[in-house]
């Protein structure tokens, strides 16, 4: 078994908005999320995923995979994780895109282009939080996936 999964686990509302469960795993650390159904479904997030994880197995050496995506023209701020390849280890991040903050005009086309350069520190110096994996067993992952009937739990 793969030491790196991403998938959904469930629907539910909140608030009246409905959100797909979804957990994300790194190693031993698991953490849980809640993507937003408003702006992309399902299976816009899987397209999304399976491009990100893609594109840092063909050696770019940044990618991200988007847990919670609002309409871009609305939205303040979008949820996704950050992965960063040094040699063969990747390093992830949590991260929050504030829209705002940026010095364009967000386009979705070019979501890749708004991941910043890897962090250790935030602005009040304290250490980010950061996950380490081999990029073999994102790549383990992958071809499980590509290989499975059912994706990442859909």
């Amino acid at each position: 078994m793969s030491d790196f999964c991403v998938r959904f686990i469930g629907n539910e509302c909140e608030d009246g908005e409905m959100m797909m469960s979804g957990e994300i795993r790194i190693g031993a650390f698991a953490e849980s999320f809640q993507s937003s159904l408003h702006y992309w479904r399902t299976h816009d997030y899987v397209k999304q995923w399976r491009d990100g994880l893609s594109r840092l197995l063909v050696d770019h050496k940044h990618s991200c995979i988007v847990t919670s995506m609002y309409h871009p023209s609305s939205a303040n701020f979008i949820f996704w994780w950050l992965f960063y390849l040094d040699k063969n280890i990747v390093h992830i991040q949590n991260h929050v895109l504030l829209l705002n903050d940026l010095d364009e005009s967000f386009s979705i086309d070019n979501l890749y282009h708004y991941i910043p350069q890897r962090d250790l520190f935030d602005e009040d110096r304290n250490k980010i939080s950061e996950w380490d994996v081999q990029l073999e067993q994102i790549q383990a992952f992958y071809d499980d996936w590509l290989k499975s009937e059912e994706p990442l739990g859909i």
